[in-house]
């Protein structure tokens, strides 16, 4: 872990649905920030939509929801 990297000092929380939301999470992230996302208990929206593997629908496979 980078000690200078401000972004190691910041704590998000992603309350948002879709790919934008998740992908700007994903960008902070990635930039060092801690991101803890909240969703409804049904998931999020993209948890529901494909592409998945051998068009078994799982939404833990979904193609979105690796994002």
């Amino acid at each position: 872990m980078d000690k200078q990297n401000p972004f190691n000092a910041i704590k998000v929380v992603e309350c948002g649905e879709g790919v934008s939301a998740a992908f700007g999470a994903k960008l902070l992230a990635d930039l060092g920030a801690e991101v803890i996302k909240i969703e409804s208990p049904e998931g999020d929206l993209t948890r529901r939509r494909g592409p998945f593997p051998q068009n078994q629908a799982d939404p833990k496979k979904a193609g979105f929801s690796s994002i």
